[in-house]
C-alpha cells in the first residue's frame, strides 16, 4: 500500500460510492452536483438523497513542483429531506425523525467519512490526511419546482476538508 496521486473527480466518486456503501442506499439516491442549493430533481420516493460537492480550494505555493501539484478544498455533502409530515410552521419531523429527519442522517454521514483514510480497490490511499468535517450549515427549507410538481425539502450541508496531489498521469 502507497500513498497516490489522484484526480478530484475519483474523489468525489469515491465518497459517493462510500456513501452508498455505509448508508446502503441505491445508486440514485446519491448524486454529484455544482450548487447544494440547487438539488437534482430526484424521482420521488425514498427516505432522503444526497448530493456530493466540490468547493473551492487553494494551493500551498510551497507544494507545487514541477509535475505535481497539491491541493486543499472542501467537499460538500448535502442531505435533502422530503417529507409533508410537519404542520406548516414546524420542523419536528424533519429535524427529528429517525429514519429521515436531518438531525439523524447528519449523524450517520458524520459517521460514514469521519476519520476515513481514503483508499482505493488496491489499498493504495490517495488522501493527504484523514477526513475530517470543517463545517455543518444551519438546517433549511426550501420550495422548488420541478417535472414532480412543488417539492419543499429539508436541506443540510456538511463540509469535509480534502487535501490530495493532483495526478496528471
Amino acid at each position: 500500500m502507497a500513498r497516490v496521486d489522484t484526480t478530484q473527480q475519483a474523489i468525489l466518486e469515491r465518497v459517493a460510492d462510500r456513501l452508498r456503501d455505509r448508508l446502503a442506499l441505491p445508486d440514485e439516491a446519491v448524486y454529484l452536483v455544482l450548487e447544494p442549493l440547487d438539488p437534482p430533481n430526484a424521482p420521488r420516493g425514498g427516505k432522503f438523497f444526497l448530493g456530493v460537492s466540490a468547493g473551492a480550494g487553494q494551493f500551498p505555493l510551497e507544494e507545487q513542483v514541477e509535475g505535481n501539484i497539491t491541493e486543499e478544498w472542501t467537499l460538500g455533502v448535502t442531505l435533502y429531506v422530503r417529507m409533508a409530515l410537519d404542520q406548516t410552521d414546524t420542523a419536528s419531523s424533519r429535524l427529528l425523525d429517525q429514519t429521515r429527519g436531518l438531525l439523524p442522517l447528519k449523524q450517520r454521514i458524520l459517521a460514514a467519512l469521519v476519520g476515513w483514510d481514503a483508499t482505493l480497490e488496491s489499498g493504495d490511499t490517495f488522501l493527504r490526511q484523514i477526513l475530517y468535517c470543517e463545517s455543518a450549515s444551519r438546517p433549511q427549507l426550501i420550495s422548488r419546482e420541478g417535472s414532480y410538481g412543488s417539492d419543499p425539502l429539508g436541506l443540510l450541508t456538511l463540509d469535509f476538508t480534502i487535501a490530495h496531489d493532483w495526478s496528471f498521469g
